[in-house]
């Protein structure tokens, strides 16, 4: 194989084990995946339009159901009056480090993993939401569109305050799971974060039943920032397309790594625990599409 004008070759699997390595035993549950980023399929962003304000959201989200460990992200909500798009702030960060005039409204906000991996898009003209998943090792996005419905909301009087805003109590049942979310009327959108509408404000917290998914609000900010389309046009799927191909990915993304990973057809530790204990400990482990797995824990059961 060559790369830039220089020449590699593969190792096998025999060859590795030579040099100390080992198969890892059993199946070996990835707390992290790993994603290429938003904007690495190339092309020509198109700006929909400019937001009015920005919502940042601390995300716990959990990465290993079997011990109930949770990983720290970030999330962003950008509304406009035509659009709201929710996205992961980390990773959407990272796609825009050469672009000044937007990363200078992304500052660093501490350590946390690259674990929110969608993006939506509510057009409150159109009432239709496009909800964009990333796919771990694949480099490629997947889409689909659905109608934006305002959702069955058990309203309550229950109060408290968030980043100082006085938020209410309102719950609901969305695609097999149980929402608890706190709105705020002082800031009249509907709804905003995510694919929650129906709500008369801002929602500033959302809980899911099984706390596997905690946002919280933690800065509000009146900001102009361009809310974009994504550069590259591609077939969208049903929802059942959508979520058999994110859940196969997930299954077995070695299966659909890229690059010379792909052609090799293993890989030797875990990159994304580098600096940790856990890495350490896997470093000299070979991980094949058969032993290795990502936890697909989708916020949409069905």
């Amino acid at each position: 194989m060559s790369v830039w004008g220089q020449t590699y070759r593969h190792y096998t699997i025999t060859e590795m084990e030579a040099r100390g390595y080992s198969v890892y035993p059993g199946v070996y549950r990835a707390p992290y995946p790993m994603y290429y980023g938003w904007w690495n399929e190339g092309g020509r962003r198109t700006i929909l339009d400019r937001s009015e304000l920005k919502v940042v959201y601390k995300a716990e989200l959990v990465i290993d159901t079997l011990s109930g460990t949770k990983g720290k992200d970030y999330a962003a909500c950008l509304v406009s009056q035509r659009y709201y798009q929710t996205f992961g702030y980390s990773m959407y960060r990272r796609g825009h480090t050469v672009d000044a005039d937007i990363s200078d409204h992304y500052p660093f906000l501490g350590n946390c993993q690259e674990l929110i991996n969608w993006n939506i898009t509510r057009d409150n003209a159109k009432h239709t939401i496009t909800d964009r998943h990333q796919l771990p090792m694949a480099g490629s996005t997947i889409e689909m569109e659905e109608r934006s419905t305002c959702l069955n909301w058990e309203m309550t009087e229950e109060t408290t305050e968030i980043i100082g805003y006085i938020c209410q109590k309102a719950e609901t049942d969305y695609c097999g799971r149980h929402w608890v979310v706190w709105y705020s009327r002082e800031i009249p959108v509907d709804g905003g974060f995510w694919k929650f509408s129906g709500l008369p404000g801002m929602v500033l917290k959302a809980s899911d039943s099984d706390h596997y998914f905690d946002f919280t609000a933690i800065g509000i900010e009146k900001t102009q920032e361009p809310i974009f389309d994504f550069p590259k046009k591609r077939k969208r799927l049903s929802r059942e397309q959508f979520r058999e191909t994110e859940m196969k990915v997930f299954a077995s993304p070695l299966s659909y790594m890229r690059g010379g990973m792909r052609d090799q057809g293993f890989m030797a530790g875990d990159d994304m625990l580098v600096g940790s204990s856990a890495f350490e400990q896997t470093k000299k482990n070979l991980f094949t599409p058969e032993n290795y797995i990502h936890i697909w824990l989708p916020l949409e059961k069905e």
